[in-house]
C-alpha cells in the first residue's frame, strides 16, 4: 500500500516502542489506522487511568462510591456503548447468559485469543475485581494528600536532535510538588513490581525510553517557559521520576543521567529516519503472539518486504511430526512447496515489475546525483548543503 507521508511527524513513547518492536505494526496502527480489537489489558489500563484522573476531578465521598464509578465505566468500555458510529459498524456485540440475566461484551475488546477455550465473561469480571482492588487501595492511600499540580496533561514540544528537530507528544500522568520540588509520576498496571522481580524490573525502570522522554520534555517545557506559575522559579529539572505500581500500591523511584539523554536522541533519530524512509519491514518472532495486528499483517506485509505467509487464504497449521518418521514423507518438494507457491501466485493482488517482482512506485530507490562543481563550493565545515530544487 502506498505510504501516506505525514505533514508533521509526531513521535511519542508509545510510537517509538511500537516502531522498534515491529515497523509494520507501527504502519498498521499509526499510518493506515487499521481497526482491530484492543487487548483487554490495554483497555483496562486506559479506564484505570481515566478513573485516577476522576479521583482528583470529582469529590468521591467514599471508596465504595469510587469503586462503583469504576464498575460503571468498565461495563461501558467493554459493552461497546462508548464506540463511535464507525466502530459500531465494524465490531459486533455478543450477549452472554448469567445466572441473573445477560451481559453484553463488544468484540472491540479482545478478552482471549480466537478459538480459545477461555471464558471472556470470566476474564471481564476478573479485570473488574482487579480494578476494584487497585482503586480502593488508591483511594485510601491518597484521600488526604495534596492533588498533583498537573494530571493527564498532554504537551507537544520540539526537541533538537542530532540532525533535525523532533516533534514530540508527551502525556504526563501526574506532576507533584513535594517540598517545592517537582516529581514526575507515571501509573502502571502491569503484574510484576520491581520489588517482586528486582533484576528484570529494575533494568526496565532505569532504562525505558518513556521515562527519559518525560524527563527531557519536562526540562524543555521549563526552558521554554510553558510551566510558569506551575513549577516554582529557579527550578530547571525534576527532582525524581516515580513509578506507581498500582497493583501493589508501591511507588519506586528512577532517575536519568546524561547517557540516557544521548541514548534517547539517537533513538529518536533512528526511528524518524526509518519512518520517513518508509522502512516498514515486518519483524516476525514470538512477540507476534501478543500483537493485535496478526490478521491484517498478511494483507500489508508483502508491500513492505515481508514474505507471503498464507496458504490458500489462511495461515497453514503446523503439522506435528515424530522423530522416527521418514524424512521423505515429511517434505515432498514436488507437491507441498509447489502447491504453496502456486496458491500464492493465484491469489496475487499486487502489481509486479517486468521481472515478476512486487513493485509500487513509492518503492523506487532514489538515485544519487553527484554534486556539480558549483554545488561543491557549498561545503561548510565538511558538511554538504543540498541546494533547493
Amino acid at each position: 500500500m502506498p505510504y501516506k507521508q505525514p505533514k508533521k511527524l509526531r513521535l511519542s513513547a508509545s510510537k517509538i516502542t511500537t516502531y522498534k518492536g515491529c515497523p509494520l505494526a507501527y504502519y498498521l496502527k499509526y499510518v493506515e489506522h487499521v481497526d482491530v480489537p484492543e487487548d483487554a489489558r490495554v483497555v483496562f489500563g486506559k479506564v484505570i487511568h481515566s478513573m485516577l484522573d476522576k479521583f482528583y476531578e470529582l469529590n468521591f465521598k467514599s471508596a465504595d462510591s469510587f469503586v462503583g464509578a469504576w464498575r460503571f465505566n468498565w461495563f461501558r468500555a467493554c459493552s461497546g456503548e462508548a464506540l463511535t458510529e464507525k466502530r459500531k459498524e465494524i465490531f459486533k456485540v455478543n450477549e452472554y447468559p448469567l445466572s441473573n440475566g445477560t451481559i453484553r461484551l463488544g468484540t472491540h475488546v479482545k478478552f482471549c485469543k480466537p478459538n480459545s477455550d477461555a471464558d471472556p465473561v470470566g476474564i471481564f469480571f476478573s479485570y473488574m475485581k482487579l480494578g476494584e482492588n487497585i482503586l480502593r487501595q488508591f483511594y485510601e492511600q491518597f484521600k488526604h494528600t495534596s492533588p498533583p499540580v498537573l494530571r493527564e496533561k498532554a504537551f507537544e514540544i520540539d526537541i533538537q536532535g542530532i540532525n533535525r528537530k523532533h516533534h514530540i507528544v508527551v502525556i504526563f500522568d501526574r506532576i507533584d510538588l513535594k517540598n517545592g520540588l517537582p516529581i514526575i509520576g507515571d501509573y502502571k498496571t502491569d503484574k510484576t513490581s520491581p520489588e517482586e522481580n528486582p533484576e528484570e524490573k529494575a533494568f526496565q525502570l532505569h532504562r525505558h525510553p518513556q521515562f527519559t522522554l518525560y524527563s527531557l520534555a519536562f526540562r524543555k517545557l521549563i526552558e521554554d517557559g510553558r510551566l510558569k506559575g506551575i513549577i516554582p522559579e529557579g527550578i530547571e529539572k525534576e527532582a525524581a521520576i516515580w513509578y506507581y505500581h498500582l497493583r501493589s500500591g508501591k511507588i519506586f523511584e528512577t532517575k536519568r543521567s546524561e547517557r540516557d539523554y544521548e541514548y534517547i536522541l539517537n533513538l529518536l533519530e533512528d526511528v524518524t529516519d526509518g519512518i520517513l524512509s518508509q522502512r516498514f519491514t515486518p519483524f516476525y518472532g514470538f512477540h507476534c503472539g501478543l500483537c493485535d495486528y496478526q490478521i491484517p499483517c498478511e494483507k500489508y506485509s508483502i508491500c513492505h518486504g515481508g514474505p507471503r505467509i498464507d496458504l490458500e487464504g489462511r495461515i497453514k497449521t503446523p503439522k506435528e511430526v515424530s522423530w522416527d518418521e521418514d524424512i521423505g514423507e515429511l517434505w515432498d518438494p514436488s507437491q507441498e512447496l509447489n502447491r504453496f507457491y502456486n496458491a500464492a501466485s493465484k491469489n496475487e493482488e499486487y502489481p509486479t515489475d517486468k521481472n515478476g517482482q512486487m513493485y509500487f512506485p513509492f518503492m523506487k530507490p532514489q538515485r544519487f546525483q553527484p554534486p556539480t562543481i558549483k554545488e561543491e563550493k557549498k561545503y561548510v565545515q565538511g558538511k554538504f548543503k543540498w541546494p533547493k530544487r
